[in-house]
């Protein structure tokens, strides 16, 4: 079984492809809205702290396997949800049977102008809640144009971010960055050298401090960001898929 985590502002419906492709050669497969995203409840882009992800994806988890609970589990999650499923494997592992994290969101590279990160770290804890644009760029998603004029036009696609969310991710990002010590199951990264929006140099850089025996990490030259949304995706989810049959 794979259980899907998508990015922020995303939804997991934007990786129906990937869900069709793996289940098409037998897999099981879950996904779920992450609350605040697509047609999950709570306040859009917002989370009060990290691990309610956490425990949002526990209980996805769960519900998946109440239903086959011999089957090995996967997580594969893109983005804030590659984050969400490396910082899920330091910590809450036992219900999985490895990881994949394609472009997990570990540094941003993309350019935050400098008084939203004052405002945003001040006004955390005052106004929590508070809404800002997150200036993300759909060009840099794909190079696909069919992929960036359906994210455009996707009405479940946020561009927000809570203050309370940005502090969050920044700490879970520094937990997960200095975690890789605890990251013992089968690990599988990926990310495209051309990423504008996730540095490819923070995942390479975390990559060599994953203790586990058994990890891979796959750079692809050029792609960006949602690299299971480039044409070359279906190459990709073959690996994808080749790597897991081989851990089964």
């Amino acid at each position: 079984m794979v259980v899907i985590t998508h990015g922020q502002g995303d939804h997991s419906g934007r990786h129906l492809h990937s869900a069709e492709y793996l289940a098409g050669i037998g897999f099981e497969v879950c996904a779920a809205d992450l609350r605040g995203h697509g047609k999950s409840g709570g306040r859009r882009g917002h989370v009060d702290n990290f691990d309610e992800y956490l425990a949002d994806t526990r209980r996805v988890i769960e519900r998946a396997r109440g239903e086959s609970p011999q089957v090995k589990t996967f997580l594969l999650g893109h983005s804030l949800g590659g984050l969400i499923a490396l910082d899920y494997a330091e910590k809450m592992n036992g219900n999985i049977s490895g990881v994949i994290a394609t472009s997990p969101l570990l540094r941003l590279k993309m350019k935050v102008q400098p008084w939203k990160v004052a405002l945003g770290r001040m006004l955390s804890s005052l106004t929590p809640t508070l809404s800002m644009k997150t200036g993300l760029d759909p060009n840099l998603l794909s190079h696909d144009q069919q992929v960036v004029r359906n994210y455009i036009d996707d009405p479940l696609v946020h561009g927000v971010a809570s203050t309370r969310f940005y502090t969050e991710l920044l700490r879970a990002t520094d937990q997960t960055l200095r975690g890789g010590n605890k990251l013992t199951l089968p690990c599988l990264v990926m990310v495209g050298s051309g990423d504008g929006i996730v540095d490819p140099s923070a995942t390479r850089d975390f990559f060599g401090t994953i203790a586990s025996s058994d990890k891979t990490l796959k750079v692809y030259e050029g792609l960006y960001h949602e690299v299971l949304n480039e044409p070359e995706k279906d190459g990709i989810l073959r690996e994808i898929s080749a790597w897991i049959s081989a851990r089964v």
